[in-house]
């Protein structure tokens, strides 16, 4: 038998599920922020050319016009705690089960190998 079967397989990370999903939300952030300064620029070029009325931008621009910069160093700092939290738990995970795998080979260095007896038949 293999030993690798029966061994217990690792607990899946749950930091790098949340390490995903708010880099998605992120780079979402930055793509919708550098878009909207894009299409802001581009918007009061044309309206400085044709007319001189105000462009109404729709309420998502106008939430990442206002707190745009704050929210992408808040979703920065998440991820930033996600990505240490999902680090850590790594290492954590791995030295238990490093001291376990040693505290087993001292247990087994502990208890010596005992054989039963085994009675060799000579042939004449």
């Amino acid at each position: 038998m293999s030993t690798e079967s029966n061994k217990p397989t690792p607990k899946k990370n749950v930091f790098y599920f949340l390490l995903v999903a708010t880099g998605i939300l992120f780079a979402t952030t930055a793509c919708a922020y550098g878009v909207m300064t894009v299409t802001f620029i581009r918007a009061a070029e044309m309206a400085s050319h044709l007319s001189p009325e105000p462009v109404t931008q729709p309420p998502l621009i106008q939430f990442l016009d206002t707190n745009g910069v704050d929210l992408m160093i808040y979703e920065l700092g998440v991820l930033c705690f996600f990505c240490v939290a999902a680090m850590v738990l790594d290492e954590v995970r791995d030295r238990r089960t490093a001291n376990n795998e040693a505290s087993d080979e001292v247990q087994s260095d502990e208890q010596p190998d005992v054989q039963p007896d085994v009675e060799q038949e000579t042939s004449s």
